[in-house]
């Protein structure tokens, strides 16, 4: 839940993967932004998959994908351009999880919600610019309306209505108690949880 920006896309040809890399790092040297490099062999196949272990649960196995990952703000999630040997945006929890190969381009996430009206729009005036530069194929989904918009007022707006829901929602059920029975199965859960939400409104 929050304020969430959703990026795919494909560059416009793949030999563009070191360059947007190159300027990636440069603008977050300049911004003073951490970052991680990801550059592993193109010619040897993915072979990954989440593993739950002591440390929690983590990517094990080969992941071919170059690119980087920004952390933008500290309250902020990061910001990740993995490409494939084609070009195309990768997220890597994805690629862990997929059964089946999906021809359409996979969405990456950023949650935004924490952090300031100024930060979402640090992402989306980057997004815009890396899109115009880099990429033939490119599109964004921004639940706070600033990439079709433009409309900071509209944005501050949305990020604050839906703080005042989730701190609704915590107090609701911090002040509720949730009975839950032996054998009720994940659903069950969701059900009692659900009538705590009707009853708020």
């Amino acid at each position: 839940m929050g304020i969430t920006i959703a990026y795919r896309g494909q560059l416009k040809s793949p030999g563009l993967i070191d360059k947007i890399c190159r300027e990636l790092k440069e603008i977050a040297n300049l911004m003073e932004w951490k970052y991680t490099i990801l550059d592993e062999d193109f010619d040897k196949p993915t072979d990954i998959k989440l593993e739950v272990n002591e440390k929690g649960c983590e990517i094990v196995g080969h992941l071919a994908l170059k690119g980087i990952d920004i952390s933008v703000h500290k309250d902020c999630q990061s910001l990740s351009f993995f490409f494939d040997l084609n070009g195309i945006l990768r997220d890597p929890i994805q690629m862990a999880e997929e059964t089946d190969e999906n021809d359409d381009l996979p969405f990456n996430f950023v949650k935004t919600q924490f952090a300031s009206p100024e930060i979402h729009i640090i992402i989306v005036k980057l997004l815009r610019y890396l899109k115009e530069k880099y990429f033939q194929r490119f599109e964004v989904i921004d639940e706070g309306k600033y990439w079709e918009t433009g409309d900071k007022g509209l944005l501050k707006e949305k990020m604050e209505f839906l703080s005042q829901k989730m701190n609704a929602l915590a107090q609701a059920l911090d002040n509720s108690w949730i009975e839950v029975e032996p054998g009720d199965s994940d659903l069950d859960i969701l059900v009692k949880i659900e009538k705590i939400l009707r009853e708020m409104d």
